[in-house]
């Protein structure tokens, strides 16, 4: 993540030395990651409100925040790349959390082709696969979001010798049975 530093007001001091060693001092709006946070969780509220629209422009201005993996240049010891690996599963709380929110604002058309992408690098991830198989039915394409489906269970099969989560299976079922039950 990274942002520009907005000025510095005359005569705020970053490092102050003290008395046992040195206290840095930073405006936590100053910081992308509490930026992030605070943008995530306002688009969750938005999301729970069913202000769709709000809280998918809320979750995309968290997401702009990253510019790639979390301490990329830093050669981070236990603690470092355990906290690396939780801004990681919050960025994709907050990708996940976004196409639901525009799917629900009945963007999904637009969906398609990042949500191929996104299985494509992910290609185990059941909730991707899940929100693909929605955006495709949505869009009047069952007959492709059976096929991701198929796609998914012969890699879960293959690769870890699981068939795909209850609520894919469910969803897989609706589509096979009458076409679109995927709200």
């Amino acid at each position: 993540m990274h942002r520009t530093e907005p000025a510095r007001p005359e005569g705020e001091e970053l490092l102050v030395t003290k008395h046992a060693g040195y206290v840095f001092t930073v405006d936590p709006a100053r910081i992308d990651v509490f930026t992030f946070r605070q943008l995530f969780q306002e688009g969750r509220d938005l999301l729970e409100r069913d202000h769709y629209s709000a809280a998918a422009r809320s979750l995309r201005a968290a997401l702009s925040l990253w510019t790639g993996p979390p301490m990329a240049n830093v050669n981070c010891g236990p603690v470092l790349s355990s906290y690396a690996v939780d801004l990681q599963e919050q960025r994709r709380a907050a990708q996940h959390l976004r196409i639901q929110a525009e799917l629900q604002a009945g963007s999904h058309r637009e969906l398609i082709g990042e949500l191929r992408a996104l299985v494509g690098v992910e290609p185990c991830e059941e909730a991707m696969h899940g929100q693909l198989m929605r955006v495709l039915s949505l869009s009047g394409r069952r007959s492709d979001a059976l096929a991701t489906y198929r796609k998914l269970r012969t890699v879960l099969n293959e690769e870890l010798g699981v068939e795909p989560c209850e609520e894919l299976q469910r969803l897989h079922h609706e589509l096979l049975s009458a076409g679109d039950a995927t709200r």
